[in-house]
């Protein structure tokens, strides 16, 4: 169908009898380069929710390093200075720690003595390689490892640590969740609070070179000390939040080093060991989540950079230059699935791409985002719903996109009618809820609901007649409307409190009027009163955590969860794709070559296709799950072209700053980001709390309006409020950020 632009080839990455489709790109957490980078070109990367990939190319392409990690979201890497003989790497996750000793081929958990704690990184003692002495950063506080990470004991510091460096004779630095820095000289056994650290200061990231240099990353600017992390002294970046910082590994001869932004102004450079640092250059990643830097053959400094959405980035010159180098790392955080038969629309981190059915590549499209939170497709009509550039619409599959009139700028759901190629009927969650009926020309505001965190929309197979549609929220349960959707209702009654992920009605609502919802820790709940109230299902998946539901053709329910997709038959659950555990954002039925599949988009690994067929573990039988053509779809009589009409202005004034936290399936204990876009430049503070947790932080936006603040995501459901001030404007929004679990 569509487009030769910025294509991706496919994947061909497998998981007992599920096929990584891709596309390449992901949130890179976490970067390592081996030692002897120069000699064998091993790296290993952890994208969000992708766990670990591994290059021994130097980047030139990647492949998963997985085996043995079981929890799908991986925080931090980090491989031995003694690699060249130990071959270890470790990675943490909110599961523990995980070690490998075969360079990522295979991993084992380490995590006794830990007590269940979510782990943030692992740091090396310098010397490891005759030690074996680590450490590692988790919600309570510093651990230590005598024993090659193999057992742990805590430390005198158990405060949540979001940081750690070492350095030689027993330095290590502990960035701390809350604000400041704690130090020991003795390996760890032994902690002070660094006094000359500045007070409300969050260190995102940490480096240690030689006996005494030591550059932190923080909320608001890079701090550099020369005597070891007992004094600190401010940098020229000042404002900006700074992700990752990593060092020539001869720092204290050539002073290079790199640092990364992941709040939209890319990468750092300095050559005066970390006094001022200079912006790189057009080329890098405009968001820098994780950086490592080591030493060619020829001796210039090789860099890697982990980008929010857009995979990895590499340099040869210390960051002057950089090309994409995302080959392989199907690692995409998706939000959304649409298409039809094997073509598939996605959209998420890093913005929307299609695949369509007859080429085997991936196709980025124009839309003008990198924040993607919903999409949906009718044949050359694309609707992309983004975060902060509105709702987008393409009448030409996908070539040119232009804004809808719509005002506020983050769009959270999008449903298009079943009867789409006849009433040309769709409905998007934009601050409010609002209804076109002209394929997204003009519209008309909705009342009974507001739009902030509606995750779904789902109409009844009768729509035609009933005009029913249903609703699934983050906060308020499930709305369903009877009039075309106009006005809604909430109906949740004996539904749990917390997200709804997804709501479906039954095949044959029209007469059984059953409708299943999605919730983010009690599993699927039935009403079969058209809503009015909820019961939870008899049988549940084991896997209670559920983000997505469908319905296979031969009337199969089946579920996506944050460990893998189910499939409801005869009265239980089995799990699709053998052990396939990667966790499960949306579910999209579809038939590549006239077979049925279930395609599935995941928070870190791409967009996967799942069989429906003897072949898979579920154990279905043949006609629960029959082979089938998919019909053609009805020539459209909507617009062909990108009209250009006079549509009705805006309801409302734009707001003057919008607020939103990544990742969405937020796990309580992870990596967060607070984003804010807003006016250029203008001074925001930002405040989150929950019972016995706070965290605030005051910030200027960038250039292009955009700010970011990290944090460690707290064990309850957290308020957010963010102020902006610009001139004599005021602006505020506020929100509740829910966990998944």
């Amino acid at each position: 169908m569509l487009l030769a632009l910025f294509a991706r080839p496919a994947q061909a990455g497998s998981s007992a009898d599920g096929v990584a489709l891709g596309p390449d790109r992901g949130w890179v957490v976490s970067l390592s380069m081996s030692p002897n980078f120069a000699v064998d070109g091993r790296a290993w990367a952890a994208p969000y929710g992708g766990r670990v990939f591994a290059t021994d190319d130097r980047g030139a392409t990647w492949s998963p390093s997985r085996l043995g990690i079981t929890d799908p979201v991986v925080t931090g890497i980090t491989a031995s200075p003694d690699f060249a003989r130990d071959r270890m790497v470790f990675a943490t996750a909110d599961d523990g720690v995980f070690r490998s000793v075969d360079a990522g081929t295979t991993w084992a958990n380490t995590s006794t003595g830990l007590g269940g704690h979510a782990c943030r990184v692992v740091a090396l003692d310098p010397s490891f390689g005759t030690s074996g002495v680590a450490y590692v950063a988790t919600d309570g506080g510093v651990f230590r490892s005598p024993f090659e990470g193999t057992q742990w004991f805590p430390t005198a510091v158990t405060e949540p640590v979001i940081s750690l460096a070492t350095g030689p004779g027993g330095l290590v630095l502990a960035g701390l969740s809350n604000g400041g820095i704690e130090r020991s000289l003795d390996g760890g056994q032994t902690w002070t609070s660094v006094a000359g650290f500045p007070v409300g200061r969050t260190t995102l990231s940490l480096a240690i070179a030689g006996n005494t240099a030591a550059v932190a990353g923080t909320d608001q600017g890079i701090w550099l000390s020369q005597d070891g992390g007992l004094s600190w002294t401010e940098s020229n970046v000042k404002q900006d939040r700074i992700d990752a910082v990593s060092l020539s590994p001869s720092f204290a001869i050539d002073g290079r080093g790199l640092a990364g932004s992941a709040g939209g102004m890319g990468a750092y450079q300095t050559s005066d060991g970390g006094v001022v640092w200079r912006s790189a250059p057009p080329s890098s990643p405009s968001y820098v989540s994780s950086i490592a830097v080591t030493r060619s053959a020829t001796g210039a400094l090789t860099a890697m950079a982990g980008s929010v959405g857009d995979g990895i980035f590499r340099s040869s010159d210390a960051g002057t230059t950089w090309s994409t180098a995302s080959v392989g790392l199907a690692a995409a955080s998706v939000t959304q699935l649409a298409g039809s038969s094997g073509e598939v629309l996605e959209g998420g981190l890093g913005g929307a791409s299609i695949r369509s059915a007859s080429q085997n590549t991936w196709s980025d499209l124009p839309d003008g985002s990198k924040f993607v939170n919903a999409v949906a497709m009718f044949q050359r009509h694309f609707f992309i719903g983004t975060e902060d550039q509105g709702l987008r619409i393409s009448y030409d599959g996908g070539t040119t996109f232009h804004a809808a009139p719509l005002s506020d700028g983050r769009v959270s759901a999008i449903g298009l009618s079943p009867n789409y190629a006849s009433d040309s009927t769709l409905i998007v969650a934009e601050g409010n809820v609002y209804k076109s009926v002209d394929s997204g020309l003009t519209w008309t505001r909705a009342t009974g609901m507001g739009g902030n965190d509606v995750r779904r929309f789902r109409f009844s197979p009768a729509f035609a007649t009933d005009k029913t549609a249903f609703a699934a929220t983050v906060n308020h349960g499930v709305f369903r409307t009877i009039d075309g959707g106009q006005t809604w209702q909430q109906l949740s009654g004996g539904l749990p409190g917390g997200q709804i992920s997804d709501v479906l009605p039954s095949q044959n609502y029209a007469s059984d009027r059953t409708v299943y919802a999605a919730t983010s820790g009690q599993g699927v709940y039935e009403s079969s009163n058209a809503g009015d109230s909820w019961a939870p299902l008899p049988a549940q998946p084991e896997q209670r955590v559920v983000s997505a539901l469908t319905w296979t053709s031969g009337g199969l329910l089946a579920a996506g969860t944050e460990k893998g997709a189910f499939l409801l038959s005869n009265g239980s659950w089995a799990r699709i794709a053998g052990q396939w555990d990667s966790y499960v954002t949306d579910l999209k039925n579809g038939a590549p070559n006239g077979v049925e599949v279930l395609f599935a988009g995941t928070l870190g690994d791409g967009v996967w296709q799942l069989p429906l067929s003897q072949s898979g573990t579920a154990s279905l039988n043949a006609s629960a799950t029959p082979t089938h053509t998919v019909p053609a779809i009805p020539t459209c009589p909507c617009p062909t072209v990108a009209p250009s009409p006079t549509v009705r202005p805006p309801p409302h004034p734009p707001k003057l700053i919008r607020a939103w936290v990544m990742p969405k399936a937020l796990h309580a204990g992870g990596i967060a980001l607070l984003r804010m876009q807003g006016p250029s430049w203008a001074r925001v503070t930002a405040t989150m709390s929950s019972p016995g947790w706070r965290r605030s932080a005051g910030l200027q936006l960038n250039a292009r309006g955009m700010g970011a603040f990290g944090f460690l995501a707290p064990r309850q459901d957290f308020r957010v409020l963010v102020v902006a001030r610009t001139g004599k404007r005021t602006g505020r929004t506020e929100f509740i950020a829910r966990l998944v679990h």
